[in-house]
């Protein structure tokens, strides 16, 4: 089966194609380069960059929200309390912010439930501590109310000593005087032991736990029922100025809503709030530490894709530079290829043109199939034909000129300018000079239509 034929054109168009194909793969190697640096660096500033900065504004957040608790703690008023309580929903609302921020960057979804957990316990335990702090406040200011009934029921007891003491009958003789006398150390007894169950109800409304507490309502009911016999002691009309007192000082100790009670309330409040702040604090650190792992992992995958773009950026560079290392040997050995195949080919026809065209004896190289060899072998037939000729002609010179030698009669060839070309033996000697002397030199003879007569 013959093979199709490859020519000079072809060799030259592939030649080309191929450095295009080199040139086109390169420029693809850097389009897909640059393609993928594209997409990791928007990646990485639209989705893990704002991430990383919400993930830092949370933590710095969640700190502010810790910080700003024991504000709460240190409220006086219901009014303050709510005020503080406002800026801290403000503050829970921006939370609430960050973290959907984060959930719609497409935050992991075991990392976003963590901080939604600690997130969600964190205000949990806020509003725990904002409703104890409101029953602090309550239990504190029903303490203060209960005091101050105390501080004006001592007051009227001061008055009601003075009264009972006026109202006892006058002494009319020693028997008279003895009772009245008996009369009044049972109101002394009886104020004492008021303003002893009062001065004990001051004590426990400033105790600080629940033991001390309960050891002052023991004293106050020893107190309570030291007054309560004094009262009884007493006369019949001076009990009944009295009882009102003793029933009042036995209701702020022992009523439904008395003094011990709120007492303790208050301090079960202070014991709790103080436990909340610290779970509070605690359920802080826990987020800010869930925060920052997250803030961590995102750094980790930013550092991660960023040694990844590296080594993307570096192994393309070499690629690339590969590529067009590639390209230039490929465009050289297409060069030699072409100068050696073709140009070459061209300047060793052109040479030999040109010394066949001076005479000289040179070999035509024809091998090949293309262009160029059938460029060659028109030569060689172009030169073997003029040499046959000129070979053909210079025999058929030879035997003219050996005829006209041995012709009788004189012949000689003029040139057109009176010169003799060529003459003969017999000629020269018509001519009467010798054949050297008479060939080149310009004689009649030399002339058209020239004859000699002998």
């Amino acid at each position: 089966m013959r093979l199709p034929r490859v020519g000079v054109a072809f060799r030259i168009l592939a030649g080309l194609t191929v450095i295009a194909g080199l040139t086109a793969a390169t420029g693809a190697v850097a389009v897909s380069l640059f393609s993928r640096f594209q997409e990791g660096f928007e990646q990485i500033a639209t989705a893990k960059v704002p991430g990383l900065v919400s993930a830092s504004q949370l933590a710095q957040q969640s700190g502010t929200l810790a910080a700003n608790a024991p504000a709460l703690v240190a409220v006086q008023s219901q009014s303050v309390r709510e005020a503080v309580m406002a800026r801290l929903g403000d503050q829970i609302v921006l939370l609430e912010d960050l973290m959907a921020r984060l959930r719609a960057r497409g935050t992991d979804a075991a990392d976003l439930a963590e901080l939604d957990r600690r997130k969600d316990e964190l205000v949990t335990n806020l509003l725990t501590l904002n409703s104890q702090v409101e029953k602090q406040l309550a239990a504190t200011a029903e303490t203060g109310g209960l005091v101050n009934r105390l501080m004006l029921l001592a007051e009227r007891i001061r008055q009601s000593e003075g009264q009972l003491l006026d109202e006892r009958p006058l002494p009319a003789g020693p028997a008279e005087f003895v009772s009245a006398y008996a009369h009044g150390r049972i109101i002394d007894r009886w104020t004492d032991e008021a303003y002893n169950a009062i001065t004990v109800m001051l004590a426990a409304s400033r105790a600080d736990h629940e033991a001390r507490v309960e050891r002052l309502r023991d004293d106050y009911r020893r107190s309570l029922e030291r007054a309560a016999a004094a009262v009884a002691a007493l006369p019949s009309d001076l009990g009944a100025e009295a009882e009102p007192l003793y029933r009042e000082l036995q209701d702020l100790g022992l009523g439904e809503r008395n003094l011990f009670a709120s007492r303790e309330t208050e301090i079960a409040l202070t014991r709790a709030i103080k436990g909340a702040v610290a779970r509070n604090q605690n359920v802080s650190d826990r987020l800010v530490a869930a925060v920052s792992d997250h803030f961590l992992t995102i750094e980790q995958d930013i550092a991660r894709r960023s040694a990844e773009f590296e080594r993307v950026i570096h192994n393309g560079q070499r690629a690339v530079v590969v590529m067009a290392l590639v390209s230039i040997l490929g465009a050289l050995g297409i060069f030699l290829y072409i100068h050696k195949n073709v140009v070459r080919r061209l300047r060793g026809l052109q040479a030999a043109m040109t010394a066949s065209a001076s005479g000289r004896p040179v070999t035509i190289p024809t091998r090949g199939q293309d262009e160029i060899a059938d460029m060659a072998r028109a030569l060689h037939y172009f030169v073997s034909t003029i040499r046959a000729r000129e070979r053909d002609l210079s025999d058929s010179e030879r035997r003219l000129r050996a005829i006209l030698e041995q012709s009788p009669v004189g012949v000689s060839i003029g040139r057109a300018d009176g010169t003799v070309a060529f003459a003969n033996a017999r000629a020269a000697e018509l001519a009467g000079r010798p054949r050297d002397a008479f060939v080149g030199s310009r004689h009649a003879l030399a002339l058209p239509g020239a004859t000699v007569q002998r």
